[in-house]
């Protein structure tokens, strides 16, 4: 079955999954793996991440290199989120910014 949008926000951490134990951080890669045959051909790919500890940049290259490296020649990067004014950040704090994303359309 193909969609139009699969939209990824998983929390950062969870003890109850099928796998046993999630990390966003270790395991994003993997999760893009498994929904990337659903998005149909035009269709998007929303990608968001609230790890606090994990920089929007190893993020982003975590999911384009490793989420969507056997099929990478089919994405697009279309739009990049930024975590907005109504999140707080953590003065001189490089890592609060916690809130993440990322828009891919499928091309082919």
């Amino acid at each position: 079955k193909e969609y139009d949008m699969v939209i990824l926000d998983p929390p950062p951490l969870s003890r109850k999954t099928e796998i046993g134990f999630f990390s966003s951080r270790d395991h994003y890669a993997k999760l893009v793996q498994m929904v990337e045959p659903w998005v149909s051909k035009g269709g998007h790919l929303v990608c968001f991440s609230t790890i606090r500890n994990f920089p929007r940049r190893l993020w982003l290259d975590n999911v384009i290199n490793f989420g969507l490296q056997k099929q990478l020649s089919k994405w697009k990067n279309v739009h990049r989120l930024k975590q907005d004014v109504d999140f707080r950040k953590r003065e001189h704090d490089s890592l609060s910014t916690y809130l993440k994303g990322a828009v891919f359309q499928r091309m082919e």
